[in-house]
């Protein structure tokens, strides 16, 4: 199974020669050229939707839902190929106290945020649960909270689990700890090739707040930062 994190940076910043127009056929490029099984983006606004929808016409199927309560704003996306496996279901929650309350948001949060996950079954891989997922970039206590409440959701699925996001947190941090005590293992320690996730467009050296996370249902074979 191959599994990509992917911040695509949403299409509103003013990003100058980086902007969404001036890299979405190198994003689409990518994408096809690795072919990962699973997609999990974050930031995608509409228009890049649209964009990408098109780029990987007929070989991936897209599933989110906007964040705000009206279903505007950012998607946490997800993009399964279409030989992962058959789509059992999916779904979407958000990280707050009241998480089936579209556009709720508690514990501080700068933003609204959520996670969206498909259940599958593959012939090799057998049931699985792929979420995806963009903590809040302000508040530690959001950030938190809504590791926990993942952690809580794949540990109540019972089932095999991948997860994906940007975290905005860095691997000591209390959030990502989190995951580890629900038996999450990250599959980009200690086997990625950079230490920086988050690079500004390769103009400085970031942090890694980017991450691809399994149950022990899977070994981490290789992980590399593209």
């Amino acid at each position: 199974m191959k599994v990509m994190s992917f911040n695509v940076r949403n299409s509103g910043a003013n990003d100058g020669m980086f902007a969404w127009p001036h890299r979405k056929d190198a994003a689409v490029t990518m994408l096809k050229q690795e072919q990962p099984d699973l997609i999990g983006m974050q930031e995608a606004l509409p228009d890049q939707l649209q964009d990408l929808d098109a780029g990987l016409a007929g070989e991936y199927q897209r599933f989110s839902r906007g964040r705000e309560a009206d279903g505007s704003g950012e998607h946490s996306a997800i993009y399964v190929r279409r030989t992962a496996g058959k789509v059992l279901g999916d779904g979407h929650f958000w990280l707050s106290e009241t998480p089936d309350v579209p556009g709720s948001k508690h514990w501080d949060h700068h933003c609204v945020r959520m996670a969206n996950f498909v259940e599958l079954e593959h012939e090799r891989w057998g049931r699985y649960l792929f979420i995806n997922t963009h903590l809040d970039h302000q508040s530690p206590l959001a950030r938190l909270k809504g590791a926990e409440l993942i952690g809580v959701f794949i540990q109540n699925s019972g089932s095999p689990a991948v997860l994906t996001g940007d975290m905005n947190a860095d691997p000591t941090s209390e959030p990502v700890q989190v995951y580890s005590r629900y038996g999450l293992h990250d599959a980009g320690f200690p086997y990625a090739n950079d230490s920086s996730t988050f690079h500004d467009f390769g103009r400085r050296r970031g942090a890694v707040i980017d991450y691809v996370f399994h149950t022990e249902h899977w070994q981490t074979n290789s992980c590399r930062i593209i």
